[in-house]
């Protein structure tokens, strides 16, 4: 099974001139749809990890859901710290029909055995995200109903984990996290995809696999330790579920990276 990750779409209507966005993040969701239109096996399903838009304003929905609605497989949306839930529920009423107005975006689906489980990690006025009682609940129900089940996670801010940010804002409390990891203790969790640092990382979390990929804003160089260095360099996940586990490859979509030299595939198939 074949689905996409894309995550910190920070989309911005024309409208609003927003002059927090660091690159045309319309242009680039156009061409990650054009993109994913032009793959020669379309993806099972896209994961949409959170700040799906900047500044969590209603035209700025009106455009992602315009501009992803040439897509026929399944989008699996979360929140981040950039968008409003009104707004979101608003234009997406399908996503959660029955939750209320400033309800989170939480849901499980499945797709060829695999489970999938969205949860809301934004916080309403923080940087930083955590997830309310009624959301460990749904995830412990959830678990408890299927506790056979290959499970993946999506939020938008990972767990916590020592050593591994820079600054406090970049996870969801300690003491979250620590309620996550006894939650997942047990169950088949094959991996978590998460956004918020722009960045691609993967880190082994308490036997999870916690994944990260940079987003179609911008890049942070996590290689400059006295500031935010950000660069103009979008990419996405592709990831594969096999029986034997998960697998993620990072690809570039901005900017455009050329072809060097191209090998026959009848070529490469006879190297020893």
């Amino acid at each position: 099974m074949l689905f996409l990750h894309l995550t910190d779409l920070h989309l911005a209507h024309p409208d609003l001139n927003d002059p927090h966005i660091h690159a045309n993040t319309a242009a680039n969701l156009q061409k990650m749809v054009a993109r994913i239109r032009a793959m020669p096996v379309p993806p099972d399903f896209v994961v949409l990890s959170g700040d799906l838009t900047n500044q969590g304003d209603v035209a700025s929905y009106e455009l992602l859901r315009d501009t992803l609605a040439p897509l026929a497989m399944p989008l699996l949306f979360t929140l981040g710290n950039h968008d409003d839930r009104h707004a979101f529920h608003q234009v997406f009423p399908d996503v959660c029909p029955d939750a209320a107005p400033d309800a989170p975006v939480c849901h499980v689906s499945r797709h060829a055995g695999l489970q999938v489980v969205t949860l809301d990690s934004l916080i309403p006025g923080q940087t930083s995200g955590g997830l309310c009682e009624d959301q460990f609940d749904f995830l412990q129900t959830t678990l408890a109903n299927n506790p056979d089940q290959p499970t993946l996670l999506v939020m938008h801010h990972p767990p916590h984990m020592p050593g591994q940010a820079a600054y406090r804002w970049e996870s969801m409390p300690p003491a979250d996290s620590v309620r996550l990891a006894e939650i997942l203790d047990g169950h088949n969790i094959v991996g978590m995809l998460c956004g918020h640092v722009h960045h691609n990382k993967t880190v082994q979390w308490h036997g999870v696999p916690v994944i990260f990929n940079n987003g179609l804003h911008n890049l942070i160089d996590v290689t400059v330790a006295d500031a935010l260095a950000i660069k103009d360099v979008t990419g996405y996940g592709l990831c594969q579920w096999h029986d034997y586990g998960l697998s993620v490859t990072f690809l570039t979509l901005t900017p455009e990276q050329p072809v060097t030299k191209t090998l026959a595939r009848t070529i490469v198939e006879k190297f020893k």
